[in-house]
């Protein structure tokens, strides 16, 4: 048995190694925000009740009590606390991936792979955008859900509704996932439903967003952009596109894009860039919880991870959106995993597939916005993260321990 002294290091050492990844992979788009996010925290309430206003609302009733208005400069700072805030979370998911699994290296192998992903990437990259809200409030969501609470779980994502309606996609399917799976259930459909009344809080957030389009003032696009106009900082005629944005419904935004939507789902490069570590993850959480393949678990799983893509029919950031999906199946996997732990046992084949993932993400650069590209050359990145890669490969040739007796393990019983 190992000694507490050797449990230490070994710990601290993964610690190191999962910092050091997400490090390296945020420095690979990282930049101050962009004209089009900062016009985002300069929506309010004051013209009417328009999506994606309530985080604007609170920056600005914040600033307020002090007499003063959002800059460029708070904007920035927000940013940043906002992704070291994304990062935290991250770590902390990974850590306790890591510590609670009977298969640790696996684990830690399966936590570089996300680390090192496109989502990072883009994560750095969208610094100033709502997505990292989301993902918090997301996690927050599951862990109280996780923990019996699901009227407030299901409040912090009605609240994420209305920070940005992508939450219904990215986030409320997990939290699906997580009221499916809470402990304490008799397992019963009808049980089961008795206990979903508070999933209609984000759908009701929702629907009010839906509503709401259909009651902003008729002026209400040129007094957003008037109000934008008075914010020098923002260039680049963003006053007067993301009024344009926002101001159309979702049916007239599905109406303009839906055409294509199977040229965007079908995207060769997104596919080849986001499914490695997609594949990896899903396939890590259903052989280490023992989800079985035609359960209604595995559907909730699979749909959530790539719920996110249906975005396409409206949006068409595609690579934004794919990346989504990434953060998925990381939620996903969290979410089985905290709520019915894992087994020891893995496919032969996982440590491959995961090792071949995370050079996937070392070696192939993500598709920017702005006209911008990856920090990095291939020789830098190869450089860079060298030392990630010699810890992966590692774990890739470690041979894997004894699987637990049956009446061990942590099967995640399913219908």
């Amino acid at each position: 048995m190992p000694t507490r002294k050797v449990r230490t290091r070994a710990w601290l050492g993964a610690s190191g190694l999962l910092l050091v990844t997400l490090v390296l992979t945020l420095s690979r788009a990282m930049r101050w925000p962009n004209d089009f996010s900062e016009a985002h925290w300069l929506l309010d309430y004051r013209f009417g009740f328009v999506k994606r206003g309530l985080a604007g609302q609170i920056l600005s009733s914040a600033l307020g009590l002090g007499g003063a208005e959002p800059t460029a400069s708070i904007i920035s700072a927000l940013a940043v606390a906002l992704l070291v805030t994304l990062s935290g979370v991250l770590l902390w998911m990974a850590w306790q991936l890591t510590r609670s699994a009977p298969q640790p290296g696996v684990a830690l192998l399966a936590a570089l792979v996300f680390l090192s992903s496109p989502f990072i990437v883009m994560s750095a990259h969208l610094i100033g955008y709502l997505d990292g809200i989301l993902i918090i409030l997301s996690v927050a969501a599951v862990a109280l859900m996780l923990r019996g609470r699901p009227w407030a779980a299901c409040a912090v994502q009605a609240t994420a509704v209305l920070i940005h309606e992508s939450a219904v996609l990215v986030g409320l399917p997990v939290l699906v996932l997580a009221w499916w799976v809470t402990p304490g259930q008799d397992g019963r459909l009808q049980s089961r439903l008795k206990r979903a009344a508070p999933l209609v809080l984000p759908l009701a957030a929702f629907a009010a967003l839906v509503l709401s389009a259909r009651a902003l003032p008729p002026d209400f696009q040129d007094l957003y952009s008037q109000h934008l106009g008075r914010y020098t900082f923002v260039e680049g005629d963003m006053h007067i596109f993301v009024p344009e944005w926002l101001t159309p419904g979702f049916a007239q935004h599905f109406a303009e894009q839906k055409h294509r939507f199977e040229e965007r789902i079908t995207c060769e490069a997104c596919l080849g860039l986001v499914l490695p570590t997609v594949l990896t993850l899903l396939v890590w959480t259903i052989d280490v919880c023992r989800v079985r393949t035609r359960s209604i678990t595995m559907a909730l799983l699979v749909g959530a991870t790539f719920a996110p893509q249906l975005m396409h029919m409206a949006a068409w950031d595609t690579v934004r959106i794919w990346t989504y999906s990434v953060a998925m199946a990381w939620l996903g996997a969290w979410t089985l995993i905290r709520a019915h732990g894992a087994s020891a046992t893995v496919q032969s084949g996982l440590r491959t597939l995961a090792f071949a993932a995370l050079v996937v993400n070392v070696l192939v650069a993500t598709p920017l916005l702005d006209n911008q590209f990856d920090r990095y050359a291939l020789t830098t990145r190869l450089l860079l993260f060298a030392p990630v890669l010699a810890a992966a490969l590692a774990l890739f040739l470690a041979r894997d321990p004894e699987p637990l007796p049956a009446h061990e393990a942590s099967p995640l019983h399913d219908q």
